[in-house]
């Protein structure tokens, strides 16, 4: 497990980011992290056709927060995508949600 890693989860815990329970999650992660580079993509569609497709290694996942509405149609995807993480033979489909007005955001770990 990566220092730095580590120091950026306390870092968000200590600027009230993400919850105790979440950093203890996101540690016991970490420690349990296959030595394989999964990654993490996602999808995102506008009803007029701008497309966003990115891929981050999980090393990274904070940077795609801002490309995900983490509260859509009942479903807390920070929360699920998170729980998909630390499963470390889960491939597939995260969550597949549409918003109000007609996007569509997907993420998928790989």
């Amino acid at each position: 497990m990566a220092n730095s890693e580590v120091e950026k989860i306390l870092f968000e815990l200590s600027q009230g980011t993400i919850t105790r329970e979440q950093a203890k999650r996101a540690i016991l992660g970490l420690e349990k992290c296959p030595k394989r580079n999964r990654m993490i993509h996602v999808i995102i569609r506008d009803r007029n056709g701008k497309n966003v497709n990115i891929k981050v290694p999980f090393s990274m996942v904070e940077t795609i927060y801002p490309w995900v509405k983490f509260e859509t149609s009942g479903v807390n995807v920070r929360e699920v995508l998170e729980e998909a993480i630390l499963d470390e033979n889960f491939v597939g489909e995260v969550v597949n949600v549409e918003g109000d007005f007609g996007e569509t955001c997907t993420v998928r770990i790989i």
